[in-house]
């Protein structure tokens, strides 16, 4: 079967902007001698077919780019922005989500992409635009770049993956499932006392549990923000955070997992990223209990 499509390519030296004119694309015939395999996406059924010619979705400086028949959705295949794979999908997820901490920028916002490179795959914010300008993806077909592969479920839903992990959107249900291949987790055996900082053992919002010290911030106080939060758990978190060099903080917002708790450095309203604090949460996502270490 032959499927024949309009696509938009980028304007020539603004591809992160989206700018975008129509071109006729010539058909795309999927070899009739590769095998298929139903995939399910909700109440739809769609035939995985051959994988179609990448270079029809080659946008130059080494991207590639495709869009949904929705033009809803879309992913951009972008090796220059890391040494490494690098994969960014635009989903129009509800603005009312809870708001995630972008681990690249900092920003703190909807999730309104997904990113897959070769160590993780994840939620993220997309700023930059341009995701969209790729031609369409048939319903059925893959689009395989190096190690990334996407493969258009329907008009509206898309399933992608990479070394770094894998998603699936539901484009009718506004939905996402990201699978990280290398969560970055580290257990902390949360200590009982701190001195004469561990009181109150619990603590409410505002009050402060204690002080944490590192050689190269000095004393900084640990400062209920959400719920109710034991104390010497809070304290024992922030001193891991600061001082345990087998926790890998990732990107500009320094982000980690301690011990269960997600930490950054975020960006506060009203103040430079500079003069933020530092802050710990159950949740990244939808906190009910957090801290912050500094003032």
């Amino acid at each position: 079967m032959s499927v024949r499509f309009v696509v938009a390519v980028a304007c020539a030296g603004v591809l992160a902007a989206g700018c975008s004119a129509s071109e006729d694309v010539s058909s795309v015939d999927p070899d009739s001698s590769t095998s298929t395999a139903a995939v399910d996406v909700g109440s739809t059924s769609v035939t995985a077919q051959s994988p179609v010619n990448q270079d029809k979705y080659y946008l130059g400086y080494g991207k590639h780019a495709f869009r949904l028949d929705s033009g809803q959705a879309g992913c951009w295949f972008n090796p220059n922005t890391q040494s490494t794979e690098h994969l960014s999908c635009t989903i129009p997820l509800p603005a009312t989500d809870a708001p995630i901490t972008d681990p690249t920028t900092g920003i703190v916002a909807a999730a309104n992409s997904v990113t897959i490179d070769s160590e993780h795959a994840r939620k993220a914010i997309n700023v930059a635009g341009g995701m969209l300008a790729g031609p369409v993806l048939p319903t059925g077909a893959t689009l395989a770049v190096g190690e990334l592969e996407c493969t258009a479920l329907s008009a509206t839903s898309m399933s992608c993956k990479g070394r770094g992990g894998s998603f699936t959107f539901d484009g009718d249900q506004r939905t996402v499932n990201v699978t990280d291949s290398n969560p970055i987790t580290t257990t902390v055996a949360p200590s009982s006392s701190f001195g004469a900082n561990s009181s109150p053992r619990v603590a409410g919002v505002g009050e402060e549990c204690g002080t944490i010290s590192s050689k190269s911030v000095g004393s900084l106080p640990v400062v209920v923000l959400v719920g109710q939060v034991d104390c010497a758990e809070a304290l024992a978190i922030a001193d891991a955070y600061l001082n345990d060099t087998a926790v890998v903080k990732q990107g500009q917002g320094q982000f980690a997992d301690v011990g269960g708790w997600a930490c950054s450095w975020p960006y506060v309203v009203g103040r430079s990223h500079a003069d933020s604090y530092l802050q710990c949460s159950d949740n990244r996502n939808e906190p009910k209990f957090s801290f912050r270490i500094g003032d």
